[in-house]
């Protein structure tokens, strides 16, 4: 059958010491559509944003383009509800999505259709949100980073071929990003990723995008094969997305 390659992106979020709020909020995001008929996708945005920042954004701007056939257009998405608070693994912790004070992260998803004006083996569905969170301590970060003419936007993306494979729909998410992790205990993890279309998946980590053509800037020592330091080192299985 055709072979995907889920492109899977993780994010590591350290906090030290006492919580400072920051406006930036943005800690991950990830894109799929699902075929509905013809050249018509329904088309889900899932934001994670750090509850202690500013607000999530009431819509998001998806963008669908083809080289091939010459099309670039936009459509916005509107907030259809808000997901599971991701926090730390202890069930008593108040965290700032519920009036407390500990790091929590809460899912915010988006969702239209759109109807593709062609059949193109080229489309790319893209969205982006700005204030990539400053807790992030893996990658260079703007400076000073919580100035709102500083922000770093996070960009995703999803590819389309409706010309080749007319009916198929993306790969989904059925776990939630992992945000935090128990210091000095062993961990895996898998995004439990689901494809409609009985398609083979192939799973492999990029350097997160801040556009289209620009990525961000890791910090010495860390890397889109190793964003966070690990004994033993971190590593994703190609065939099965385990990250461990």
């Amino acid at each position: 059958g055709l072979t995907l390659r889920l492109l899977v992106l993780t994010i590591a979020i350290l906090f030290a010491g006492s919580t400072k709020t920051q406006a930036s909020h943005a800690a991950g995001a990830d894109l799929t559509y699902r075929w509905i008929s013809g050249n018509t996708y329904e088309v889900t945005a899932a934001f994670y944003r750090d509850c202690g920042g500013i607000a999530q954004p009431t819509t998001v701007t998806l963008n669908y383009a083809s080289a091939n056939c010459g099309v670039n257009q936009n459509v916005t998405l509107p907030a259809i509800n808000n997901g599971p608070v991701i926090t730390f693994p202890c069930n008593s912790v108040q965290t700032t999505c519920s009036g407390g004070s500990t790091p929590g992260i809460q899912q915010w998803l988006y969702r239209g259709n759109i109807t593709l004006p062609s059949a193109c083996s080229d489309w790319k569905l893209s969205y982006s949100v700005t204030a990539r969170n400053c807790a992030i301590t893996t990658i260079v970060q703007p400076s000073p980073c919580n100035s709102s003419t500083s922000y770093e936007p996070i960009y995703v993306e999803a590819l389309l071929n409706n010309l080749n494979a007319p009916q198929n729909s993306s790969p989904t998410f059925s776990n939630v990003p992992i945000s935090f992790v128990c210091l000095g205990q062993n961990f895996n993890y898998n995004h439990g990723v689901i494809d409609l279309n009985g398609d083979s998946l192939a799973y492999e980590l990029i350097t997160p995008l801040t556009s289209a053509t620009t990525t961000v800037t890791y910090l010495s020592g860390y890397s889109a094969s190793s964003p966070i330091l690990s004994s033993p080192a971190f590593s994703i299985n190609p065939n099965t997305g385990d990250l461990f």
